[in-house]
This record gives C-alpha cells, structure tokens and sequence, in this order.
C-alpha cells in the first residue's frame, strides 16, 4: 500500500514536471551569433602557383615514413606522459559535461532514519515508586522518497550543458591536436638523430682520411721530400678532424636523448638508427586550397571555445530571471520498524518555489561582463590561431622551394668537390702539387657534405611541419600524423 500511496504522489509532481518540460519545449535558447571572423582565408598561397583544384592526390606523409620511425611514433603514443596529461584532461571534460547535464534532469533521492529518545520528568515521583524519576522513552522510524528540480524556463541550465558540451568537443581536438603535434615531434627528433648520426659517421671518414694523408706527409718528410711547413699541416687537420668526431658524438648522443624523452624512454643516450632520413622527392602541388586548414584540430578546438563562451555569456543573462523549483517528499515515519513499509503511517509534501534575484551587490551583472571578456578573449584567440596557421602554411610552402634549390646547387657543389679533391690527390702523388691543394680540397668536401646532410634533414623537417600546418596532408582527407579514427566534429550553427 505504501509503495501505491508512493506513486499517486509522484505521478501528481510528474504531471507538473512534463507540463514544464512542455512549454520549455515551445522555447529555444536563442545563442547570440559569435561575431564573424575577421581573418578571411585567401583565394590561394603567395608561395604557391595554379588553380584550386577540387580534389588533391597522393599520399603526402607516405615518402617520409618507414617502419622505424612508426615504431617510435607508436612507442610515443603508448608510454608519453604529457600525453596521458592531455588524455586526463579530456576525461576531466568529459565528467565537466556530465555534470553540466545532470544539472537539467530532476534529482530524486532515498533516505531512512531511525532514532530512541529517553527523557526524564524531575519533580513528578510516582506513588509507590519510593521517589524514582519518571521516564520516558521514544523511538522514530522513517522511510522516504524526495525529488527536486528546477524547471529551466529560461534556457540558463541548458546553456550551460550546451556550454559544457561545446568544451568537451574542444578538448577532444585539443587532444587529437596534441597527439599529432607529438607524432610530429617525434618524426623531427628523429630526423636529428638520422642527422647526426650521418654527420659523425662522415666526420669519422673524414678524420681517417685525414690521418692517412697526414701520414703519407710525414714519410715524405722523412726521406728530405717535403718540408716540415708541409707536416705541421697535415697533423693540424688530422687533429682538427678528430676534435669534430668527438663533438659529432656529443651532438649525437644530446639528440639521441631528446628523442627519448619524446618516446617515453629513460635518456641514456643509446641509440642507433638503421634508416637512412627519407628525402622527401615528392613536390608539393600547385593550388592547395586554404579549406584545407578548416580541418586543423586546433582551429576546431578554438571555435568550440568561441561557442562555448557565447553560451555561457547567454547563461549569465538568464541568471538575471527567476527560478522555479519544485520539491516533492513521499515516505512512512512510525514509532516502529514493522510499520515502516505500511500505508496507514504516510507522509507527504509537494511544495513549489519561485526565487527573483533582486540585489546581490552587482554579482549578477558583473557575470555578465564576465561572459563578454570571455567572448572577446575566445574571438581573439581564434583569430591569432588562424592567423597563426595561415603564417605556418605560407613559410612552410616558401622554405620548401628555396631549400630544394638549396639542396640542387649543394649537390652540385659536392660532385665537384668531391672531383677537385681527386685531381689534387692524383697531383700531390705525381709530385706537381702541393699539399696545400689537398687539405683544401678535403675541408671543402667536408663541407659541402655536411651542408648537404643539414639541408636534407631541414627539408624533412619543413615537410612535417607543413603537413602539420595543413591538418595533415595536402588532401581532405583524415590526417596521416594522427591514426585517430574518429572523425572531427561538425560546427553547429547555434
């Protein structure tokens, strides 16, 4: 009977909550349009040629991938703490919205109470008690059911669940903006091992070159050949080439650990590649269209803030009308626990309750102004990071031309070089050059081949930053740097 008398009383507060939930539902809350963006994507790249097509083919990352460097990509994504920072962010947003959420629905809640009461009544003996204290003794029971809720006439509590909702999507991009910066941080630090690893390997060449020659000098010297001018030379470049093995080595193991720290990994230094740096052949296509950025998680992350602050700027103002709220209480409450669960000991009570905030010493107002700041943050904010990535895409388009052509007069330079270096050889053994022409020509083919070495690792790297800068690839399609299989959310117009 209890749990009857129960029912009757909540379908009576349901009836009102649906009656609410209905005309809440003839009402839209109306968010207020973010101003528009004052930075306008450009018809094409300054630092780019043709037409905008309407498709893109090829695969853009793929010429700079190989099983190595996937590896360290994947062992980044498994064991990088700053990673798991960002992942606990996102499941922080994620309980934010639920909370949010939660504010709209009614809270219904269960309680039991039970307590004894002894109280004494001084002064009133009893007859034939012989003067003893008159006591008494009470015992309560309750059991019940309450639910509360404030009906969201105005839209406010919906605002802050659409406001909540819009930064949970944010650290969702944020997120999928992160792992992709670290796989790209990763290819880079990569590259810088690659790098030096290839130049402290040439400069160990070289010192032996340079130790040979040195020694073939000082035999010459030694038949009354060459003059002692002659050795000093030849041992000053061997000992200079020895000095740039050790500080390759050092700049070697300074990558190698950074690279380690990326992936996770205790930086002790001990690395060695077995991939040469992928070069990347491919040109980079005329006419890449600038809606390409529009997939950046990080442009994405910033406009759901941007909706989110306008939400909550809506919020604020709503905060300024009343509120009505509605609170019911169903139960037993008996002297004992036998009568806990039967209909003759009922309790009851609906109550209905309208609040009008009238003075709160301007908190109300200044929430508002607060909402605003926010906005205008938001929008600034946004800006800079369009601007930002416009900036990123034209330098990294601009760096790939000039360092290409860079790299085909180093190529150049190396072959002859590398030809120069032969003929003085060939000279100083026949005995009609000096060794003055072969020290020269070895310094200068050390050089062009370090040149060469960087400007390859500095094309690599410009790649990876261009395809970072472009949301991933130079096509519309999801992003190569991020294995993510989820889809970026779409903007919605509220």
């Amino acid at each position: 009977m209890i749990f009857k008398v129960m029912l009757r009383i909540y379908f009576r507060m349901g009836c009102l909550v649906a009656v609410a939930i209905a005309w809440m539902g003839c009402r839209s809350t109306n968010l207020t349009e973010p101003a528009s963006k004052s930075v306008s994507p450009p018809d094409h790249w300054s630092s780019a040629s043709g037409s905008l097509p309407d498709t893109m083919t090829g695969a853009a990352f793929d010429e700079l991938r190989c099983e190595e460097l996937d590896g360290l990509i994947d062992a980044a994504f498994r064991q990088s703490p700053d990673l798991a920072s960002m992942g606990a962010r996102l499941q922080l947003a994620v309980a934010n919205a639920r909370i949010a959420g939660a504010e709209v629905l009614p809270s219904v809640g269960a309680g039991f109470a039970g307590s004894e009461t002894k109280q004494n009544f001084i002064g009133l003996p009893i007859p034939g008690s012989g003067g003893d204290v008159l006591t008494t003794r009470f015992k309560s029971y309750g059991l019940n059911l309450n639910a509360s809720w404030e009906v969201d006439l105005w839209g406010r509590l919906r605002a802050g669940k659409k406001a909540a909702s819009h930064e949970l999507k944010a650290a969702e991009q944020d997120y999928v903006y992160y792992r992709m910066s670290l796989a790209a941080q990763v290819s880079k630090a990569w590259a810088q091992v690659v790098a030096a690893q290839t130049q402290w390997e040439l400069a160990t060449e070289t010192a032996e070159n340079f130790s040979t020659t040195s020694e073939l000098v000082k035999r010459r010297y030694l038949n009354g050949v060459k003059p002692s001018l002659e050795v000093r030379l030849a041992l000053n470049s061997a000992e200079n080439a020895r000095a740039l093995v050790q500080q390759r080595r050092e700049q070697l193991e300074i990558a190698t650990r950074l690279l380690q720290m990326l992936t996770g990994e205790f930086p002790d230094g001990q690395f060695h590649s077995v991939t040469k740096l992928p070069f990347p052949t491919g040109q980079v296509p005329a006419g890449l269209p600038s809606e390409l950025l529009l997939r950046r998680p990080d442009l994405q992350a910033a406009e759901w803030r941007l909706k989110a602050a306008d939400s909550r700027l809506y919020a604020a103002r709503k905060a300024l009308y009343p509120r009505l709220s509605l609170t019911g209480t169903a139960g037993t409450s008996t002297a004992s626990m036998d009568d806990l669960l039967s209909s003759d000991f009922t309790v009851w009570s609906v109550a209905s309750n309208v609040a009008q905030p009238l003075f709160q010493g301007g908190r109300l107002l200044a929430g508002i102004d607060l909402s605003k700041a926010r906005i205008q943050e938001a929008l600034a904010e946004y800006h800079s990071s369009l601007l930002r990535a416009f900036g990123e895409v034209e330098t990294g388009l601009q760096s790939d031309h000039w360092l290409r052509k860079r790299h085909t007069s180093l190529q150049l330079a190396v072959d002859q070089s590398k030809a120069a270096l032969r003929l003085a050889e060939d000279r100083y053994q026949q005995g009609v050059a000096d060794i003055f022409a072969v020290l020269e020509s070895q310094r200068r083919y050390l050089n062009d081949r370090t040149q060469i070495i960087e400007v390859r690792r500095l094309l690599f790297v410009n790649r990876v930053d261009l395809l970072l800068a472009l949301g991933g690839g130079f096509e519309a399609a999801d992003s190569p740097l991020s294995p993510l299989s989820s889809a970026p959310p779409v903007l919605s117009q509220n």
